[in-house]
């Protein structure tokens, strides 16, 4: 494993320092303003003083009646607030039954599921979201006066951790006490990896539900590094359109985020991209390590459809925040560098409506990037 696992417990600990941060700001304690739900929240209130509430005098209770599917509830607050500098979002709730939620800020902040489970039934637990910073640069405008979150509340039957989430959800479910924490500034250094300039970078990609791809070099559109980019068709289904190979770019280790530039040729309603990270190794004792289906970030795309190149990111190193669920990414990545036959590559998918169907779209300059000061990349790692 030669320095593998020791580089990674270094750069836990610099990078855990360097999102360190304390600020708060409360967006609805439920003392004052309800708020209003839509869809499967048939009815909404003020607690009663025997009903649960986490804090103060009063909690919101929602009587939910929801046969299942993707049909969500727009929550609107009562006075809106700034979240552009928000990288988590904390919510308390309650129930007598065990769910699973999905919450997006402002609609279009993506911010996954959370699980309240059956030891969690009958007692207030918190559930924080985290928010990327690149999330919050396509969404700025909207963020600056933030007034919704859109649910979604066990839309099918699944199973996460050994505890079966049903399809639909009908009884009271109690929220309380909802706040943004408050992101500390941190300066990046960045590395591009794959910048799509030759013809060789095409070895590096492989269609998996997707139709068709190339390396284009011209500058229409201009690409956003070097003089080249990869062209391929969107797919409006939620395919894996195309996976790209990242076994030899070791020094992903060195660093905690990658990132790339997305534009879509083509205008409409709506268009998402996922990015998935899979690894996978086999360590000195024998036993198979990797990542399974990790994904780093769920993205619905803002000015990328059709009008300029738009960032997208995945962090996989740590995170000092309950939210990111992915602090454990970083030593499933450990040693499929050391192992001759591991793997390792980055998926993309696609998804969106109709009039994306096949459009064509442009992705360039793969990098990787991790805060300033971490020294990790003067160390002789390999």
């Amino acid at each position: 494993m030669k320095k593998s696992i020791g580089v990674v417990s270094l750069l836990l600990a610099l990078t855990l320092a360097a999102y360190a941060q304390d600020e708060y700001v409360v967006v609805n304690d439920f003392e004052y303003e309800i708020g209003s739900f839509t869809n499967w929240a048939s009815d909404s209130g003020f607690t009663f003083p025997e009903e649960p509430r986490h804090s103060g005098e009063a909690a919101a209770f929602i009587n939910v009646i929801h046969e299942g599917g993707w049909t969500p509830s727009i929550y609107t607050f009562d006075t809106p607030f700034d979240a552009r500098n928000a990288d988590e979002f904390r919510m308390w709730v309650y129930s007598d039954q065990p769910f699973r939620l999905r919450a997006d800020l402002e609609v279009e902040i993506v911010m996954g599921f959370r699980n309240y489970t059956p030891d969690d039934v009958g007692a207030w637990k918190e559930f924080v979201f985290w928010i990327s910073e690149e999330q919050s640069k396509i969404w700025e405008d909207a963020l600056e006066a933030a007034d919704q979150l859109r649910f979604w509340i066990n839309p099918s039957a699944e199973t996460h951790d050994g505890v079966d989430y049903p399809n639909g959800f009908t009884g009271l479910l109690y929220m309380d006490d909802m706040s943004i924490h408050m992101r500390e500034p941190v300066e990046r250094e960045y590395k591009t990896i794959i910048g799509f300039n030759d013809e060789a970078d095409a070895n590096l990609v492989s269609l998996a539900n997707g139709t068709y791809f190339e390396i284009m070099t011209t500058d229409n559109p201009e690409p956003t590094e070097g003089d080249g980019f990869l062209l391929f068709d969107y797919t409006s289904g939620w395919n894996e359109n195309f996976t790209i190979n990242l076994k030899d770019y070791p020094e992903i280790l060195e660093y905690d985020r990658i990132h790339l530039d997305l534009l879509i040729e083509q205008t409409g309603d709506w268009a998402s991209c996922s990015l998935l990270l899979r690894a996978s190794w086999t360590d000195a004792d024998g036993n198979g390590r990797g990542t399974g289906w990790a994904t780093l970030g769920e993205y619905i795309v803002n000015h990328a459809r059709g009008e300029e190149w738009e960032e997208l990111s995945g962090q996989y190193g740590p995170v000092d925040s309950e939210g990111f669920t992915l602090n454990w990414l970083q030593d499933e990545l450990s040693g499929v560098f050391d192992d001759p036959d591991g793997t390792i590559s980055l998926t993309i998918i696609t998804q969106g409506g109709e009039s994306y169907d096949l459009a064509l779209a442009y992705l360039d300059n793969i990098r990787l990037s991790r805060p300033v000061g971490t020294g990790v990349g003067e160390w002789a790692l390999y």
